[in-house]
């Protein structure tokens, strides 16, 4: 059984009742169209000539074969049944054989055998045309000879059958319709999905760089001070204690909330971190000065040049300059092969929601990183 059919309907989602409904609505038309034609044959016939009753057999079994066919078809499902192309195949094979059948029965056949016949052909010819003809390749031409074919026996039989060859196009476009639109809108919930984890783990690289980069500069600058019995050595360890609590709090809050960094926050903690690992820091402005609708993505950006500055450099000076327009860092001995890392080609994307543009020069003496405000 496949999935959904185990599903109770009232748990089924829209799209998938949809496809359900329009699948069973064209398993309706063969066996509508085989009762009109096999009434139209008994009207006709006795009903007490017992060959008749074949033809009758064979319109069932025709009628289910095709039911079977078309509820376990890929075109008119969200997803492929096992089976749908084993039923496709054989059904469609078999069909073709049974009509070919007919039309030799009725060329040169006894006469008595006319009404069996007919009442096998009739929904024979509707199935095949309803159920097999649309779903496989050069369907339609094979549509339009055997209609061809057909006239040239009975040309009422010709009509219906042109009138009942336009159902399934629809049907199979309805359902075509739908199913793309449902993937859609799933391939959609799971881009968002995909991009909020990207976005969480750029969150955490972002929270997280900066204070393993400080971390490590306090562990080193402890192993330092006791190797020389340095008194400052407990005083460090307390740093470093309070900077782990930090950044596990941070991390906290980053993986429970995105957390909304405060500039003003970023701007005295960079200061202060780089401060410690070595940098004579200036900040020119404040963060006042810095437009609401950028105040966190400039945030950010101060947090990850921060800690690209800590490791991609050897930096002794470092200038920060803040006006209503852009954002600066620049930082002096930067590695010859620094570049922006991961975290400002992630503010990179972040800022161009924004309206704004991340600039980056890299010179031997210097590295610029700059968030501009666009025109």
């Amino acid at each position: 059984m496949h999935q959904h059919d185990s599903i109770p309907w009232r748990d089924l989602d829209y799209a998938t009742k949809f496809l359900v409904v329009n699948r069973w609505s064209l398993i309706i038309f063969p066996w509508l169209a085989s009762v009109v034609f096999i009434s139209i044959v008994l009207d006709r016939t006795p009903t007490q000539d017992a060959a008749l009753w074949v033809g009758v057999a064979v319109a069932v079994v025709s009628c289910a074969a095709g039911s079977l066919a078309l509820h376990t078809n890929a075109s008119l499902r969200m997803r492929p049944h096992p089976r749908g192309q084993f039923w496709l195949h054989w059904g469609l094979t078999g069909h073709l054989a049974t009509l070919a059948v007919c039309a030799l029965l009725a060329l040169f056949g006894p006469a008595s055998w006319e009404a069996t016949v007919f009442a096998a052909a009739g929904p024979v010819f509707f199935t095949t045309l309803l159920a097999y003809l649309p779903f496989v390749p050069h369907g339609a031409a094979a549509t339009v000879l055997l209609i061809a074919a057909s006239a040239s026996i009975a040309g009422t039989l010709a009509l219906y059958g042109a009138l009942f060859a336009l159902v399934t196009p629809l049907t199979k476009w309805l359902s075509h319709a739908m199913i793309e639109t449902e993937r859609t809108r799933r391939l959609e919930s799971q881009l968002s999905a995909t991009q909020e984890r990207l976005r969480l783990s750029q969150d955490l690289h972002d929270t997280m760089g900066q204070h393993l980069a400080a971390m490590t500069i306090k562990t080193q600058l402890a192993q330092a001070l006791a190797e020389r019995g340095d008194p400052r050595l407990p005083a460090e360890l307390a740093e470093l204690h309070q900077l782990t609590q930090t950044a596990a709090a941070d991390m906290r809050h980053v993986v429970h909330r995105y957390r909304t960094p405060d500039l003003a926050a970023e701007l005295t903690g960079a200061k202060h971190v780089l401060s410690d690992a070595g940098a004579h820091v200036t900040v020119t402005g404040t963060a006042a000065d810095v437009p609401d609708a950028l105040q966190e993505t400039a945030a950010w950006f101060i947090r990850e040049a921060a800690t690209n500055i800590l490791r991609h450099s050897q930096a002794t000076k470092v200038d920060i300059a803040i006006t209503p327009r852009a954002i600066t860092v620049k930082n002096n001995h930067p590695e010859p092969s620094a570049r922006p890392g991961t975290g400002l080609e992630g503010l990179r994307r972040r800022a161009a929601e924004h309206g704004a543009r991340l600039q980056s020069e890299h010179t031997p003496a210097w590295f610029t990183v700059a968030l501009e405000v666009g025109a």
